[in-house]
């Protein structure tokens, strides 16, 4: 009985049927930067790059038989296989392409997201924890992006225009429903 649903498995695998939903943290590698890419179940995905300095990216896309194409707001683009994990490139503003992977994140780890608006202007904060705790993060609005340290426990965020933000995890549920 295990070798048949390991076959069945294995044939819907091959066939794309499928989709490895989950999130998945790394390093982007020339950079100061972390990805974070969080895959739904039925293949959508949404990507964050950042930096929390002068790197801030979203991406949104689909997994489609283990590829991942995602494009960015002003036209950056982030490539991927997804296999035990997530390797592939991304390209940045300034129009460099690097190299990144990414593996299953664990507890704390993962990607967090704000959204919201003050006085008409909207404001949109990501953030990125690795298993060892580390982050990158930062809000964007108005035209300005400001580094911001989030607190995973508390999953709440200063930044100086805005005060106190609540920030919620990117699930692949929630990629699910809002893409």
């Amino acid at each position: 009985m295990k070798r048949l649903l390991l076959s069945i498995l294995a044939l819907m695998t091959g066939l794309g049927i499928a989709q490895t939903a989950g999130s998945y943290v790394g390093e982007v590698p020339g950079s100061k930067a972390f990805i974070a890419v969080v895959v739904g179940p039925e293949g959508k995905a949404l990507a964050y790059v950042c930096d929390g300095e002068t790197i801030a990216l979203w991406f949104r896309g689909r997994l489609e038989g283990g590829a991942l194409e995602l494009l960015g707001g002003a036209g950056q683009r982030l490539q991927a296989r997804l296999d035990q994990g997530i390797s592939g490139r991304v390209t940045l503003p300034d129009g460099r392409t690097l190299a990144f992977s990414a593996q299953g994140a664990t507890g704390e780890a993962g990607l967090y997201r704000y959204e919201g608006s003050l006085s008409g202007t909207a404001y949109t904060g990501g953030w990125i924890v690795n298993a060892k705790g580390e982050q990158r993060g930062a809000v964007i609005g108005g035209g300005t992006l400001s580094s911001s340290v989030l607190s995973a426990k508390t999953l709440q965020a200063e930044h100086t225009a805005l005060g106190k933000l609540l920030a919620w995890r990117v699930t692949p549920e929630w990629v699910s429903k809002s893409l």
